[in-house]
């Protein structure tokens, strides 16, 4: 599984801040987010291309861009509200930020 600290196109993690803590826990609040599912927590522009923050059904928090892979679907692309993935089958699904 790639992510943004495997990715040299993608920002230097050294000088990414960590998730304050406010945030981690709203990420694990059923009212607020599907727990059992991939989702979509938010997508933000780089010049080498638009990056997605995606929550595992396990809780893992995953960022990633355009041919990277997550829950056994590789991202097609990402648009400016919504992730769009590959199945195994070719079939399509597409991410959008959950409204809250």
């Amino acid at each position: 599984m790639t992510t943004a600290a495997d990715n040299d196109d993608l920002a230097d993690i050294s000088t990414i801040e960590p998730t304050p803590a406010h945030v981690a826990e709203t990420a694990m609040i059923s009212d607020v987010l599907p727990l059992d599912e991939l989702t979509l927590l938010g997508i933000f522009g780089k010049p080498t291309g638009n990056t997605a923050l995606l929550r595992k059904a396990d809780g893992e928090i995953l960022t990633l861009a355009a041919g990277d892979a997550a829950a056994g679907m590789t991202i097609a692309a990402i648009d400016d509200d919504a992730v769009h993935l590959t199945d195994a089958r070719g079939t399509m699904h597409v991410l959008t930020i959950p409204a809250g």
